[in-house]
């Protein structure tokens, strides 16, 4: 009867392996080497290092391997492979050889990268010296760490910190941080180009030596209430200078930080934000705002002084059109007396007078009493329009019949100084106007354009309409108006300043009346003239008052 296998003892394989390979190291054949090695290790050792351990193996100082566990016989020779043929293994030992020359007592372990060990993951070998007892050559035990995953996590890191580095310096943030005491234990990058040095080199200064706080209680971050109290604080103005000199401007905001499982107090961290640009633009534009303020303030008090002398201008236009009306009301009374008596003399209705020099004084009477009357009455005219009190009646009037009534009024004239005038009649709608105005606008044109035209000349009259309007220009061939003085001609007493236009009679005031007249109507006046060939006056009447339907 066979005596049953004694179980090794777990405790004693990894003395008993120290002690084996003095005894292996011995011997020349390097198979008796590795059975003296493996026979130490029991089976429960060897199943610890299966199951509980990540891929391990033992080699001598000549890279023989003397143990393998299952995990690195799986990592170095797959799928059934023979250990000692793996072409792993071999790449691996060539490694080893690499390392053995820096491994000894002062430096027994190592670390190599291995890429190529397995397809799709990285490897870390971990080599270490192992005493093989007293006087013996030590052994070296190299244990393989998977470090896929966490390489793989430790790139995504580095690249999300790339990014966030990246976005921090397109932006106008940059990041901090203090230890409890106050001083920066970090400062991103971007503070370089604000402070003009190595952000690197301000770390372990404290806020108060790159720069200032504006608020004059805060000589530092750790001065502030809000630091010693640990509470979160947003937008402290902060100014660094850069290295042109320019105080660039700062918002500082921050949170505590604490540790937390201990709740200690680590410090605080935060962003700061360059508003530099938006204090220059916000100082801009409050100086515009002063600026427009100012410009506001003088136009308010010249406005008022517009508004002071627009109504002095008016209260005197007022006195103006109630002296004239008053004085002209007080001419009209003597006037007809002697336009009365000049023409009873000149017709001698009590009888012959004797002397013919009487008859050609009452005659000279006569006419320049009519022509008085007739500019009292344009002025009383023009100051009943301007102080808003012409009242006009509307009646159906016939154009071309008021035409031809005016036409007869400068008959005499225009063949006194032998002026052709031409009207060629059309029919034109009747139109609702006040007759008396329509007669004095047509006699004014009229007159004008035989007054202003040298004998021999001509002038004409056209009209036409169109779906709202009837209208009648008055063509001469007289002097012309500058175009200097189209705009004033219209204006009251305002007359060409030609020597011919100086030398005929009249006030000026037959275009201003004409012109009021017409704008009472609702219609318009306008004037073309070329100096030297003549002048076309157009007025336009609407139809009907207030567009209503014919």
């Amino acid at each position: 009867m066979t005596a049953p296998n004694k179980k090794p003892q777990a405790g004693r394989g990894v003395a008993t392996l120290r002690a084996s390979h003095i005894k292996a190291r011995q011997s020349d054949n390097g198979a008796l080497r590795r059975q003296a090695v493996l026979d130490v290790i029991d089976a429960d050792l060897r199943n610890l290092f299966d199951l509980a351990l990540p891929p391990l193996a033992i080699f001598d100082q000549e890279t023989e391997i003397l143990f393998a566990n299952q995990p690195f016989r799986d990592l170095v020779a797959p799928e059934g492979e023979m250990l000692a043929d793996s072409m792993r293994l071999a790449a691996l030992q060539d490694d080893l050889r690499r390392v053995v020359a820096d491994l000894d007592r002062a430096n027994p372990r190592h670390s190599v990268r291995l890429e190529e060990l397995s397809p799709g993951r990285l490897f870390y070998a971990d080599y270490c010296l192992v005493p093989s007892g007293t006087g013996g050559v030590p052994l070296i035990v190299a244990v393989m760490r998977d470090v896929t995953e966490q390489n793989a996590a430790l790139e995504i890191s580095f690249q999300a910190r790339g990014r966030l580095e990246d976005f921090l310096e397109c932006s106008a943030d940059w990041l901090w941080e203090v230890d409890p005491g106050g001083s920066l234990s970090f400062l991103s990058s971007r503070m370089t180009q604000i402070a003009g040095q190595p952000s690197q080199l301000l770390e372990g200064k404290r806020f108060g030596d790159i720069g200032r706080f504006l608020d004059p209680a805060v000589d530092d971050l750790a001065d502030a209430d809000a630091f010693r109290e640990r509470q979160p604080f947003r937008d402290f103005r902060f100014a660094v200078e850069d290295r042109a000199g320019r105080v660039r401007q700062q918002h500082v905001s921050g949170v505590p930080v604490f540790d937390p499982l201990s709740g200690r107090f680590l410090g605080f961290r935060g962003t700061g934000t360059d508003i530099t640009q938006q204090v220059d633009d916000r100082d801009a534009l409050d100086l515009s705002n002063r600026r427009l303020d100012e410009t506001l303030r003088t136009l308010r008090e010249k406005n008022a002084a517009l508004a002071i002398a627009f109504e002095q201008a008016k209260s005197a236009s007022r006195a103006k059109s109630r002296f004239l009306a008053n004085i002209s009301h007080e001419l009209r009374t003597p006037l007809n007396a002697i336009i009365g008596f000049s023409e009873i003399l000149r017709m001698e209705f009590f009888g012959p007078i004797g002397n013919e020099q009487y008859r050609s004084y009452a005659s000279d009477i006569y006419t320049s009493a009519s022509h008085l009357l007739d500019l009292i009455t344009d002025i009383l005219d023009l100051s009943t329009i301007e102080s808003g009190k012409r009242q006009l009646t509307f009646i159906e009037v016939t154009l071309p019949e008021e035409i031809r009534y005016g036409l007869r009024l400068i008959d005499e004239p225009s063949r006194q100084k032998d002026i052709a005038v031409d009207y060629a009649e059309e029919a034109l709608p009747t139109i609702q106007a006040d007759r008396r105005a329509v007669r004095q606008m047509i006699t004014n044109l009229l007159t004008n354009a035989v007054k202003f035209t040298p004998s021999g000349g001509r002038v004409s009259v056209e009209t036409g309409r169109d779906a709202e309007s009837v209208w009648m220009t008055v063509r001469d061939t007289g002097i012309g108006i500058p175009d200097e003085d189209l705009q004033r001609i219209t204006r009251p007493f305002e007359r060409g300043a030609q020597d011919y236009s100086r030398k005929q009679d009249g006030t000026g005031l037959g275009l201003a009346l004409t012109k009021s007249l017409v704008e009472l109507h609702g219609g318009a006046i306008a004037i073309a003239s070329r100096v030297g060939e003549g002048t076309a006056v157009e007025i336009r009447l609407p139809i009907r008052r207030d567009n209503e339907p014919g």
